[in-house]
């Protein structure tokens, strides 16, 4: 073999060399590209069942409708290139820097629909929530008799108040508050009915306390409301 024929032959390999690498060069920019994308579509998934249930609630979610537009123009735009050509997604817009007219808008918009979801959500269920006064409540927990049912609204209360703070992912999650707060309001209507006088409230106040109520509070609009919630039978007299 003459000395020109080996430099050809060299020189080929090189070439097959370089072409080799550049492939393997492609073949990691395509992977790295593909995982990017991915990481983006996972986490916008994990926004899709929570807006939708918002939305069958009819619960309105405020989203930024300009940034999603551009968004969805761009996602178009590589999902029919890439449907033509895989290698697509390498380049897909010309002139532009990938990361910074996609990435970075995505990861914006689902932070910000995240927290749009989580305001519409928890408004909902607090719009939903009785409306219940917490120190009246408090001043019916002192009485033995009405402990129990205190308790109970307060510990549904709780769990209502927890679930404001967590994005629903089911329907259902969605139907249990609205079937926690019919429990709240059927119990707290139980026990104050459409509201209690302040002179019971004070009443009451005074005899949950460690030195009881005297007996000039107990008027006989008193007893009558102990009579509306069969408390007469808890109530005794001590001479102080």
């Amino acid at each position: 073999m003459s000395l020109l024929e080996r430099v050809e032959l060299t020189s080929g390999r090189i070439e097959s060399l370089q072409s080799l690498k550049d492939l393997a060069a492609q073949a990691s920019e395509f992977e790295q590209r593909a995982k990017t994308l991915e990481g983006l579509a996972n986490e916008l998934e994990e926004l899709r069942v929570p807006a939708a249930v918002l939305e069958e609630f009819g619960i309105e979610v405020s989203l930024d409708a300009k940034l999603l537009g551009a968004l969805h123009s761009k996602a178009v735009l590589l999902k029919d290139g890439y449907t033509q050509e895989r290698n697509f997604i390498l380049t897909p817009f010309p002139g532009e820097d990938f990361r910074f007219v996609f990435v970075n808008p995505c990861v914006s918009f689902k932070k910000k629909t995240e927290t749009a979801l989580h305001h519409a959500w928890s408004g909902w269920v607090q719009k939903n929530t009785p409306a219940i006064d917490h120190d009246v409540l408090q001043v019916l927990s002192k009485i033995c008799a009405l402990g129990t049912a205190v308790a109970s609204i307060q510990a549904v209360l709780e769990v209502i108040h927890r679930l404001a703070t967590i994005l629903p992912q089911s329907v259902n999650e969605a139907r249990q508050v609205v079937a926690l707060c019919s429990q709240v309001n059927e119990a707290w209507h139980q026990l104050a009915g459409d509201g209690i006088a302040q002179e019971v409230l004070a009443f009451l106040q005074a005899a949950g306390g460690s030195v009881g109520a005297t007996y000039e509070l107990l008027t006989p609009s008193i007893l009558e409301w102990l009579d509306e919630h069969n408390l007469r039978h808890v109530l005794r007299i001590r001479l102080g």
